[in-house]
């Protein structure tokens, strides 16, 4: 009589298992998204900068603080207090002082991949006592490929005060900076 006993025990389990329409819990409040949240969508992704997520109030991220303090996003001025969201990182422009000790020269242009014509245009510099020197928006976390062009000749000169060299240029290694700028 034992296995009738088990037998009618394991009916009323499949009995009682099978009657569901599915796995049911008590719902936990604790589990509800924080308030002013959207609801999770998988084709959102991590946002813009990425290691983010969006809420209806803003973006939460781990990058540069992108909240509007107010500026004009359109002057294309960017960083840590006003940052424009429509600025995706591989847009972003950080700007680098490049110096080259005086040695008589006449005229000084920093040449190099930093723009489209950069390699033929250049940037003017201008001498400030014994060093000339140029500001140039250089492309975020990107390395940058340069030389100096002296006296609009075609003798063009490694930067003697940096000794990282690849492709028979001076190179900036990859920049990140605040503020940054947008284009």
């Amino acid at each position: 009589m034992r296995p009738s006993y088990r037998l009618l025990a394991a009916l009323v389990l499949v009995t009682v298992a099978c009657g569901t329409d599915g796995l049911v819990s008590d719902p936990d409040p604790s589990l509800e998204p924080p308030a002013g949240t959207d609801a999770y969508d998988p084709s959102d992704g991590q946002g813009e900068g990425g290691g983010g997520y969006y809420t209806t109030t803003g973006q939460v991220s781990a990058g540069p603080d992108t909240t509007d303090d107010g500026d004009d996003a359109s002057s294309g001025d960017a960083g840590s207090s006003g940052a424009s969201l429509d600025c995706a990182e591989d847009a972003r422009l950080c700007s680098h002082v490049f110096t080259l000790a005086d040695e008589g020269y006449t005229s000084v242009d920093v040449v190099g991949d930093f723009a489209d014509d950069g390699w033929d245009v250049g940037a003017p510099m201008e001498r400030q006592g014994d060093t000339w020197t140029a500001t140039v928006e250089v492309g975020w976390s990107t390395d940058t490929e340069y030389r100096f062009r002296i006296d609009r000749s075609a003798e063009w000169i490694f930067d003697p005060a940096n000794d990282d060299v690849e492709n028979d240029n001076s190179v900036v290694r990859a920049l990140m900076c605040e503020p940054y700028s947008c284009p």
